[in-house]
């Protein structure tokens, strides 16, 4: 479950825009710190590779609606 949980947590940068990926990563990883003591570190860095997959993708949307927020405004106002 831990070198799942890596694997899952490195596709999920890739595919951050699912939410199956890193949560499934995530869960697994739990599950994995839980039951296989000797997995710790894939485990552990597949959750860490998930959160940031996940907060950098929904970083990049808000910052993206921030940046055409005023275009979609000043297109409204005409």
């Amino acid at each position: 479950m831990s070198i799942l949980a890596l694997s899952l947590g490195i596709a999920s940068l890739i595919f951050a825009q699912t939410v199956v990926v890193p949560l499934a990563a995530v869960i697994l990883g739990v599950f994995g710190l839980r039951d296989e003591p000797a997995g710790r570190g894939f485990a552990i860095w597949g959750i860490v590779l998930a959160c940031v997959a996940t907060f950098g993708w929904v970083f990049i949307v808000v910052a993206g609606a921030l940046f055409s927020l005023p275009f979609i405004l000043l297109g409204a106002a005409f």
